[in-house]
């Protein structure tokens, strides 16, 4: 039987763009699985640096929408754990798994 195919939608921290993903979304992509690596407002090309957290969730959360995924795992790193928090309470029935990867934590 062959292994079960996912889709991973992932999170870079602050400090960082898309590309940040590079080794591992090529790696899951050879395990013939599907990856998303959305760039965030305010980082990557985005001239607009002067963004909030909600800007950047917003962001994250328009991707998944425009591309219509569900039943995905959405995983985050450093500062990105704060955000696929956010982006879980506005679209919580999209995801299939949440993965903090040495991330923050929002306690409220």
């Amino acid at each position: 039987m062959a292994p079960q195919r996912l889709t991973f939608v992932l999170v870079h921290g602050s400090w960082a763009d898309a590309h940040f993903w590079d080794g591992v979304a090529a790696v899951l992509r050879n395990q013939g699985n599907i990856v998303y690596t959305p760039e965030y407002a305010g980082h990557g090309t985005d001239p607009n640096k002067n963004v909030t957290h909600a800007m950047i969730t917003n962001s994250v959360v328009d991707y998944i929408k425009h591309l219509n995924l569900h039943d995905f795992i959405l995983v985050g790193h450093s500062f990105g754990g704060t955000v696929i928090q956010k982006v879980a309470e506005q679209i919580p029935d999209r995801i299939k798994r949440l993965v903090f990867w040495d991330s923050f934590g929002l306690q409220n």
